[in-house]
């Protein structure tokens, strides 16, 4: 009965923090001290499990409850991200899939462990090679105070704001093991799916036309729906076009396989154009790349594959042109952006081009 009482009171605890922040950052907002203040995805599963990695865990096979994937603030069970050795710099790295204006981190330790981390450092990057700590008054990496139980949470709130798209947690001290688990706090824009315009904006250089039900053409290609695009030859040539309308500020592609029923076919890589007028296109290159980047595609038919984009870019008009397939060439597409404003200063943050 006791052991009853006290996951309760646990469990009270936690949402009470978690109100507690919510309500700090609502009247911070309103107070204008912190108008950037919102949790960017750990805990709500918009980041996803590939956007976590870290320089080294425990193994599944000695520890289960350590993978990269449970370093989420408010992860259930006592789970965390373990370091895979007991020395400094271990870190935890979240890719935040778009770059951000981050004003605040959160921590957590490992409940069921009694781990915990007192003290890290925080380095962010825009491409993950170019890498630089958050620094203190001095101008020296600045040691944020990390937690002092395994089960509250910690919120350190920068002295200045930084706009990053990667960011690692790096261990310096700690109880008993490295583990922990974040989340990280400002603003984002441009990472929403958005909605492709009327069926006739959907265009391709082919379709398969089928008898009993046509479920195969390039309106099919929308990213919710239940069939697919179906392309009618299959060869590397054929592309499906997609017309945004506006002028867009593209930062991600996120695609599916065929959907509907026994048809196990899916695109597995394919390359990207973009035009914005449809006369003169571009294909897509990370950075200052010669080679044309190809993006990994699906391995069934209704998990998606997302992709965020090193060099983002504004155009009206995005083709996608299947390299690889299985079987045929299907696919589903989404586009992950927002609309140009026309006003560079006001999308800096998502519109980053790395001048070297």
């Amino acid at each position: 009965m006791m052991n009853f009482f006290h996951l309760w009171l646990f469990i009270f605890n936690e949402w009470w923090m978690i109100l507690e922040l919510q309500s700090k950052f609502v009247l911070a907002s309103l107070g204008n001290e912190i108008p950037c203040s919102n949790p960017l995805g750990l805990m709500s599963g918009m980041i996803r499990d590939w956007q976590m990695s870290a320089s080294s865990n425990r193994s599944p096979t000695t520890d289960p409850n350590c993978q990269v994937k449970y370093g989420r603030l408010m992860e259930a069970s006592g789970k965390a991200w373990c370091a895979g050795r007991a020395v400094p710099y271990e870190w935890l790295q979240i890719d935040l899939g778009v770059a951000a204006k981050i004003t605040a981190l959160m921590t957590q330790g490992r409940c069921d462990g009694h781990q915990w981390v007192t003290s890290y450092h925080v380095s962010y990057s825009m491409d993950a090679f170019h890498w630089k700590y958050c620094s203190d008054a001095y101008n020296k990496r600045k040691l944020f105070n990390g937690n002092n139980d395994s089960h509250s949470m910690k919120i350190s709130y920068l002295d200045e704001a930084i706009v990053a798209r990667f960011i690692r947690f790096h261990v310096m001290e700690w109880r008993v093991h490295p583990s922990m688990r974040v989340e990280i706090v400002g603003c984002q824009e441009c990472n929403e799916l958005i909605s492709l315009p009327p069926r006739a904006k959907l265009t391709a250089s082919s379709w398969r036309p089928w008898k009993k039900q046509n479920t195969c053409s390039p309106q099919d290609g929308s990213f919710y729906s239940h069939g697919a695009w179906c392309a009618k030859s299959t060869n590397a040539n054929q592309w499906l076009q997609v017309d945004l309308g506006p002028p867009t500020l593209v930062t991600g592609m996120v695609t599916k396989g065929r959907g509907d029923g026994r048809h196990r076919h899916w695109v597995t890589s394919y390359t990207v154009t973009y035009s914005n007028d449809s006369l003169v296109w571009y294909y897509y290159r990370d950075g200052n790349q010669r080679e044309l980047k190809e993006f990994g595609g699906n391995m069934d038919q209704n998990t998606d594959r997302r992709h965020y984009l090193n060099q983002p870019f504004v155009a009206r008009y995005i083709r996608f042109q299947p390299i690889k397939w299985k079987k045929r060439v299907s696919m589903r597409i989404g586009v992950i952006g927002c609309p140009h404003t026309g006003n560079e200063d006001s999308q800096s943050v998502a519109l980053w081009v790395r001048r070297d």
